[in-house]
């Protein structure tokens, strides 16, 4: 299908939230979907009513034939005449509104004398259609000839304006000129006048554009917006002289109230204007914010709110404030007060008071941020629904998670989405997932037959998981699952009640070996173990009274699911020797389905292509640090927070000043352990999209895994040689995979990681060989539709006869 976006472009350009937006989602649609689409802009005016009108005659003549669908979503663009038009509203023309009343002017406008007005104010009385638009357009002009442009009739924003633009936006909004109906959030929808009457209007929210980060500890208070009246920036300044905790208050934006707020803060310390920030330092100020609060009235959406859930962050707002109330659940992802100063107060008081609750609340938001994705947008407004999540005549698999699958930022995400995903041609899958206390429950259609139900944890599962968190001194809710599920009851009831029509359940890491047992659930059980746990914690728990209490639980629990299983999935040869040590599971109870990647959906770059690709990347990077100036290529590596991840970046960190002409990309999770205090030419990018990412892959000279700790396989070894990346790793980065040093990849030990890196950028040809041979490789033998045959097969088996061999 071919979509054109069509949007003013405002004269005098400016570039908002709106731009990106629409930008946003023509890249999304090129990017994502089958669909091809571009954006169309005409110069849109409107400081005078004449220049409004005119925009809408602009838009009205544009042939669009073409095109298979159109969208729009702002006036005047919405003029526009397509058989396939939907409307996706960010917002009408609020001065003429919903915020009209605010000037004090009278809704009705007085009879003019004037003929040309007289008739043109006859034709408006009537029923808004199409078919009378060129008159009514052709009247203007003629007024306004006749009349002059300083007329008090043409007065913006005035009683006549409103009429008119109302008339307008009913014209192009009518009953069959439009196919859909779509509103930024149901503040939008439910606005008076912004839809004709019984019009069945649908809700699309805008995706962040931030990458996700890990959660972190706070500092202070943050929030940005522009300074403007209807933002009410000064509530939370005036909140500020009833805080009496030691917080700051940090204030980014501009706008015309600056001077009035710098006021109106006084001499207070804790309060700083930062002015205008760019993305980076937005996302700086995010990932060290406490809480962020965004107090604005009757806002239309509110992408702040998201952007902070991003970076799991509470946001505090108020019952009035519109789009933001959508986005928060008081008491649930943040704080819904009433709009003043020592309610806003009261609440900032308690998240500095409770930073145990600040972070379950932002960790919640987090997870229900992920909600909000450019393929739901896509698919409200093509008219596209997801495919049925059930199909006659397939047997399904209930998986138990620890975490949540989709959407995927993780290797074990990864494994989940994709190898599981890969099943669905014989069987319908259900994944139950265990997330952070407070969020929603979700339900959510992944791809046909994949369907993921979230569960929230409760408080009190929450808050045993943080005190065992701090007596370990790492994240250890995995393990905590395996003997407190039951705190958290619904994620039982959700288990066996998906398990009903179920033919086997399969464990998704052991923990919850526990909820099976506790849904009584008596089906066939397949372990897929993505690592050797009881390992794998021993090297990561630190030393201390609870390393050995929480040992002794994940031992019981791999034990259990090891055991009792009908089938143990590994990753790697050496995992299914240890599992059958430790456990004693028999060789024919074991399958080896390492990890993968979507080999043959990704493109393969080499040669000149992947060099100009570097030195596009390069120079952006180079852009923003001066000392990065000196830098000619490119290194990568690309990991979850992890332990053993984290370990394997500190190895990189501390070889790159040996390397000066090497700019060495830290991208992932794991990148946040090294924000500060690392050398010029290493870039922590944090989590990035997929687009981030594929440009990465598609550009680095050598790619890296200098993994010297963990279990099961390392999933980015595929993902680098299925995009062309030479590699260089250690003998444990290639665990599981039948990859060969020099014909493949280059294998150095672990301290030796420099010379590996020189061998590939002294010789690139070489590399470009040993890359192109590395990849062929791997799409024969671990792409994840090849390794989801694997194991159907075999499942095919364990279930018996006929079962999901349909």
């Amino acid at each position: 299908m071919k979509i054109a976006v069509v949007a003013p472009s405002p004269v005098p350009f400016v570039l908002g939230g709106a731009e990106r937006a629409w930008h946003g989602l023509v890249d999304a649609i090129n990017r994502a979907t089958p669909h091809d689409a571009e954006i169309i802009k005409l110069p849109s005016r409107e400081s005078t009513l004449p220049e409004l009108v005119a925009g809408y005659q602009a838009f009205s003549d544009l042939d669009l034939g073409h095109f298979d669908l159109v969208v729009t979503s702002k006036y005047p663009a919405w003029m526009v005449q397509h058989p396939n038009h939907t409307v996706y509203v960010f917002h009408r023309l609020r001065g003429l509104y919903d915020s009209y009343d605010l000037f004090g002017l009278p809704r009705q406008d007085p009879p003019y004398r004037e003929p040309q007005l007289a008739r043109l104010q006859a034709l408006l009385g009537g029923a808004p259609r199409r078919s009378a638009l060129d008159e009514v357009l052709d009247r203007f002009r003629t007024a306004v000839d006749a009349c002059g442009p300083d007329h008090p009739a043409f007065a913006f924003p005035g009683p006549f304006a409103r009429r008119l633009v109302h008339w307008l936006d009913g014209a192009a909004f009518a009953p069959g000129e439009v196919r859909r109906y779509v509103a930024l959030s149901r503040t939008v929808a439910e606005r008076e006048d912004y839809f004709p009457p019984g019009a069945r209007v649908g809700v699309a929210y805008l995706p962040a554009t931030f990458p996700e980060r890990e959660p972190a500890d706070g500092e202070g208070f943050f929030t940005a917006s522009r300074l403007d009246g209807p933002k009410r920036m000064d509530l939370l300044v005036r909140a500020m002289r009833h805080v009496s905790a030691d917080v700051t208050l940090r204030i980014a934006g501009t706008g015309p109230q600056l001077d009035t707020l710098q006021e109106l803060a006084g001499d207070d310390p804790r309060i700083t204007f930062l002015g205008h920030l760019s993305d980076d330092e937005l996302q700086e100020e995010y990932a060290r914010a406490l809480a962020v609060p965004f107090v604005p009235q009757a806002e239309d959406y509110g992408l702040i709110t998201l952007e902070a859930q991003r970076f799991a962050k509470p946001v505090i707002t108020c019952r009035d404030s519109g789009g933001p109330t959508e986005l928060v659940e008081h008491g649930i992802s943040g704080l819904v007060v009433d709009p003043r100063p020592e309610a806003i107060a009261a609440a900032m008081e308690q998240l500095a008071a409770d930073r145990v609750l600040a972070h379950a609340l932002g960790a919640a938001g987090q997870v229900a941020s992920r909600e909000h994705t450019w393929e739901r947008v896509i698919g409200t407004l093509t008219g596209e629904v997801d495919r049925p999540a059930r199909r006659a005549g397939r047997p399904k698999i209930v998986v138990a998670s620890t975490f949540p699958v989709h959407p995927a930022r993780g290797g074990g995400q990864l494994r989940c989405r994709e190898l599981y995903g890969a099943l669905t041609d014989r069987f319908d899958v259900e994944i139950v997932s265990l997330v952070p206390y407070g969020v929603r429950p979700v339900t959510q259609t992944i791809d046909a037959g994949l369907v993921e139900r979230q569960v929230a944890r409760t408080r009190r599962h929450a808050l045993l998981e943080l005190e065992e968190d701090r007596a370990a001194g790492i994240p250890v809710g995995d393990i905590v699952a395996s003997f407190a599920i039951e705190e958290t009851p619904a994620y039982v009831a959700a288990l066996r009640e998906a398990g009903r029509d179920a033919r086997a359940v399969l464990l998704a890491h052991p923990f919850m070996e526990a909820a099976v047992r506790a849904a009584g659930l008596e089906l066939p059980l397949v372990y897929d173990a993505h690592n050797v746990e009881a390992q794998l914690k021993a090297d990561m728990l630190p030393e201390g009274p609870a390393k050995a209490r929480l040992l002794e639980a994940t031992d019981a629990v791999e034990r259990a699911a090891a055991t009792g299983a009908a089938l143990v999935v590994t990753c790697s040869p050496t995992d299914g020797a240890l599992l059958g040590e430790r456990y004693g599971v028999p060789d024919e109870r074991l399958l080896e389905v390492p990890n993968g990647a979507p080999v043959r959906r990704t493109r393969f770059v080499s040669g000149a292509d992947r060099a100009a690709n570097r030195d596009r990347f390069l120079a952006r990077l180079r852009e923003e640090e001066p000392a990065r100036a000196g830098t000619r290529r490119l290194a990568a590596f690309v990991a979850s927070w992890h332990q053993p991840n984290i370990d394997a970046a500190r190895r990189i960190v501390a070889l790159a000043p040996s390397l000066p002409e090497v700019l060495f990309v830290l991208a992932g999770g794991h990148s946040k352990a090294f924000v500060h205090d690392v050398p010029a030419n290493v870039v922590p990018l944090g989590i990035v999209g997929d687009a981030t990412l594929t440009g990465l892959l598609r550009s680095v000279d050598v790619a890296l895994n200098p993994m010297g700790s963990g279990g099961g396989s390392n999933l980015k070894t595929v993902e680098y040689l299925a995009h062309g990346a030479p590699l260089v790793t250690t003998p444990l980065g290639i665990r599981g995979y039948d990859l060969a040093d020099e014909t493949h990849v280059v294998v150095v030990p672990a301290d030796d990681l420099a010379a590996g890196i020189r061998r590939v950028l002294d010789d690139p040809d070489a590399a470009a060989a040993r890359a192109a041979r590395g990849r062929a490789h791997v799409e024969t033998r671990y792409d994840w539709g090849m390794l989801g045959v694997r194991l159907g097969d075999r499942l095919v088996r364990v279930l018996g006869p006929g079962d999901g061999d349909r």
